[in-house]
């Protein structure tokens, strides 16, 4: 859990922001809009969610959980996903499944759980949406945190495959 300060710090995403990737916007929009990275972009996605701005202490409690093993951060950082989730329209639309990302088991070995599939496994006891694990990771790929946005791109293609339970869901 966060101690009261880190919360005041937290800085929430909130409306305008990308309807597709859901980066923030500055200024005054009171329709949908897509980003200059998502206008004209054909998406393998829907779209994305966001909690947070990545920065301070919510920077900070997930590279404490991803990288340092802190496990006990899992249900703060779901907690911040599920108000998320839980204010976002689109997701009452049709049957949505919380599917998490796949590690590559040389990393998934290197960081000792897979801090997606955990995530994902305490919002759906928060959100009551299905969990599905209908990805496999194919190809070990070189770590995002580093990649501009055309780079992670390239560097996630052909890096996953439906699982037998994701060719069902499709």
């Amino acid at each position: 859990s966060f101690c009261d300060g880190c919360v005041r710090e937290i800085r929430l995403v909130e409306a305008p922001f990308c309807s597709i990737c859901a980066e923030p916007f500055t200024g005054l929009l009171t329709a949908e809009f897509r980003c200059p990275n998502c206008m004209g972009q054909d998406q393998p996605y829907r779209f994305a969610m966001a909690g947070g701005m990545s920065d301070g202490p919510l920077r900070e409690a997930i590279h404490n959980f991803k990288y340092r093993k802190r496990a006990a951060l899992c249900v703060a950082l779901a907690r911040i996903m599920h108000r998320t989730i839980r204010q976002d329209e689109r997701l009452r639309e049709k049957d949505w499944l919380l599917v998490p990302v796949p590690l590559h088991s040389r990393r998934q070995q290197e960081r000792g759980f897979n801090q997606s599939e955990q995530l994902a496994r305490v919002l759906a006891s928060l959100s009551r949406l299905p969990l599905c694990l209908a990805l496999r990771r194919d190809r070990y790929t070189t770590a995002q945190a580093t990649l501009e946005r055309s780079e992670r791109q390239k560097n996630l293609k052909n890096a996953f495959s439906l699982t037998r339970v994701g060719r069902r869901r499709v």
